[in-house]
């Protein structure tokens, strides 16, 4: 755990919070305040108002808002870049590794609400859970010739792409449903698969295997469009898809074609390529997918838990203490500003 400011006690700083407008700001006021740490609140600035505030910052604070090269060379103060959330897909980490810029993260944050998510959506999609209460207030009883097929979710096989904490959450939390779990991850070692009764694949069985496809893996390039129109065509004939990782893992437009001429079965997805979409995207009116608002990260005690170690690691960095989790932990020995500790 970070110091959660109390090591930066007397030092001065100040700090700028692009976006992120959570329930109760105190969280990081608090926090900051104790640290003697000036805290600057912009709500989605524009570039030219972002640098003209955060010219002389030390520290900035995004959710969604995007970090990119150009940005960081404007900031010649900055000394570390704290992101709201589980990735950093909209910072430029070799950007701000090359200016000595340190960029933090979240990564243990809504393990719990994210995995819990993904079997909501799963449940839900193979239930048939929408169009089964789309139908009730019609008085339609019984009403599974509006739904078939329906199968069942014992004996399927479920995989996950990627074996990270959110994968590793969501196979404990299935371990009840009497599925068999399989899992293709090339950074998680086999002792992990082992552990949790996991057995490790490749992708390519993964997606000609499992009834269901469950996705747990960050955005990068090496992801991004990781489920295309190939990876699609090998899964099974009526294989349910679900997403609550990043929307571009997948190739949304090969996944619509897909659901739409019957190969696929269903999808339950928490994000999407476009966010929002556009009222009359075709994959918002399709009767065999679940879309939820790009949610499943939320919870009460998730949203305190982030603010608090996203501000903590601001006051690590700038009082000369290592933070929990760095994207690039190679900045530290040459990071702007601070003396390596």
């Amino acid at each position: 755990m970070g110091t959660g400011g109390s090591a930066g006690v007397g030092m001065s700083g100040k700090v700028v919070k692009t976006d992120g407008d959570f329930r109760d700001p105190e969280i990081e006021r608090r926090i900051f305040a104790r640290a003697g740490v000036e805290l600057v609140e912009l709500h989605q600035p524009t570039i030219e108002e972002l640098v003209e505030h955060a010219r002389d910052a030390d520290g900035l604070m995004v959710l969604a808002h995007p970090v990119a090269g150009p940005l960081l060379d404007e900031l010649p103060r900055l000394k570390v870049v704290a992101r709201y959330g589980v990735g950093v897909d909209n910072v430029d980490v070799g950007t701000a590794t090359s200016l000595g810029v340190a960029v933090t993260y979240v990564p243990d944050y809504c393990i719990d609400e994210v995995s819990s998510h993904a079997v909501a959506l799963m449940l839900a999609v193979w239930r048939k859970l929408v169009p089964l209460s789309r139908v009730a207030p019609g008085g339609t009883f019984p009403a599974m010739e509006a739904v078939r097929p329906v199968r069942r979710l014992a004996g399927s096989r479920v995989g996950l792409v990627g074996f990270g904490a959110l994968g590793q959450a969501v196979a404990r939390k299935l371990g009840g449903f009497d599925v068999e779990i399989v899992a293709a991850d090339p950074q998680v070692p086999d002792h992990v698969f082992a552990s949790h009764g996991v057995a490790r694949v490749e992708l390519a069985e993964l997606l000609e295997t499992s009834d269901t496809v469950s996705i747990h893996t960050s955005l990068n390039p090496a992801t991004f469009h990781l489920i295309g129109a190939d990876e699609i065509s090998r899964m099974k004939p009526g294989a349910v898809v679900v997403n609550t990782a990043r929307g571009a893992v997948v190739d949304q437009a090969q996944l619509v074609r897909a659901l739409r001429d019957g190969h696929l079965g269903g999808a339950g997805l928490d994000v999407l390529e476009k966010e929002p979409p556009d009222p009359d995207d075709e994959l918002l009116h399709l009767p065999n997918v679940i879309v939820t608002p790009h949610v499943g990260a939320y919870s009460e005690e998730a949203i305190a838990m982030l603010q608090e170690r996203a501000a903590s690691a601001v006051v690590d960095v700038l009082s000369g203490v290592r933070p929990p989790h760095l994207a690039d932990p190679a900045v530290w020995e040459r990071r702007r500003g601070v003396t390596a500790s």
